[in-house]
């Protein structure tokens, strides 16, 4: 008897209505999204990615984080409409065709493939602006074709040991994130990406920073703390915009900085930065000699 009031009680679970319910919720998502073109399943467990979806042509905007998802099928490409495209945190390692169904995405601007598998960079649409891939196994980063319209590109909490010279035809990116690596070095070619304005290599096993960063005109901001730094070259201290640097957790000492060539320059930037943020409210602002004090 104890036995059939649980089959009887599991059944009333599995009611014709609980299972339209949850169709309905399935089918007013696809609704909505086809009236406004955007579209969420996250964090559905989904295993692969509904045909129903790949086929609303008119989507803008889709999240798929938070799933399961292994390779991201070839008929995505679909999509034609696709702006903003959201995959992190699911088991990705790297797309059905082998890497050129995303390139296919004519109109995408924004990609973030945080927290999969994948060990190298998809050939990516050249219309991306924010490119994100942190997180994944990547060991080395190579750009295929030419991204003129990425801006902000994020590849830390990786295991990247190696910086391909491709890297300085990005040529428009101000935010660039390497942090939490395995680097030893930077190409020298960093100094051709013309725009960069932030640059973060912190927590890496860095020995120098190649001195073609002090062609970077629009350089502020300079993030290499935790590396094997012993010296800044003279060059970079000569970035006309540079005002910020961190290189606590370096072979250098406050003492040995105030030495470095060029750092009176750098110093005056700096000193000019802090007061106009106290002068502006921003009395949180890091006052610190470069983290060394």
């Amino acid at each position: 008897m104890l036995c059939l009031h649980r089959l009887s009680r599991d059944l009333q679970k599995e009611t014709p209505e609980s299972i339209m319910g949850q169709k309905s919720t399935t089918q007013r998502r696809l609704d909505t999204g086809s009236k406004t073109g955007v579209l969420a399943f996250s964090g559905k467990k989904l295993k692969q990615i509904p045909k129903k979806v790949l086929s609303m042509k008119n989507i803008r905007v889709l999240d798929l984080s938070d799933n399961l998802l292994p390779l991201i099928p070839v008929e995505i490409s679909a999509l034609v409409m696709l702006k903003t495209l959201h995959l992190k945190n699911n088991r990705i390692t790297g797309c059905q065709d082998g890497g050129e169904c995303l390139s296919a995405l004519k109109k995408l601007e924004v990609l973030t493939l945080d927290g999969n598998r994948l060990e190298q960079i998809p050939k990516l649409p050249t219309k991306l602006t924010k490119f994100s891939i942190t997180k994944n196994q990547l060991v080395t980063i190579q750009i295929q074709g030419k991204m003129k319209n990425l801006k902000h590109f994020d590849a830390s909490g990786n295991k990247i040991v190696q910086v391909d010279k491709s890297i300085g035809t990005l040529s428009a990116v101000q935010v660039l994130n390497l942090s939490h690596n395995q680097l030893i070095e930077l190409p020298k070619e960093v100094g051709d990406m013309g725009k960069l304005s932030d640059l973060d290599v912190s927590y890496n096993s860095l020995e120098d920073l190649p001195a073609e960063l002090g062609n970077c005109d629009n350089l502020q901001v300079i993030l290499a703390n935790s590396n094997r730094l012993s010296i800044v070259d003279r060059a970079i201290f000569e970035s006309k915009s540079l005002s910020r640097l961190r290189l606590e957790n370096n072979k250098i000492t406050k003492k040995s900085f105030l030495q470095f060539d060029g750092v009176k320059e750098f110093m005056e930037r700096r000193n000019a930065r802090v007061d106009r943020e106290l002068a502006g409210g921003m009395h949180e602002t890091d006052r610190s000699i470069c983290g060394l004090d």
